[in-house]
């Protein structure tokens, strides 16, 4: 039910879950390396498309804001 609520979420912003989850990619990659303006310009992006990005120790998760 979530991932089809997600992807049904995605589809109405016309964004690609894969885009989301390429660009949370790099995002982490990004802070991995330390580039944290790199960093807040991709979290930037993703909140524009409407994606929350949560970050913990154990990586970053995303939702699709309503």
């Amino acid at each position: 039910y979530r991932a089809r609520t997600r992807d049904c979420r995605a589809h109405r912003l016309g964004v690609s879950i894969a885009d989301i989850e390429a660009r949370v990619s790099e995002r982490e990659h990004a802070r991995q390396s330390r580039d944290f303006a790199r960093s807040d310009a991709i979290r930037d992006e993703l909140t524009a498309w409407g994606v929350v990005v949560r970050d913990s120790p154990n990586g970053a998760t995303w939702t699709i804001s309503l």
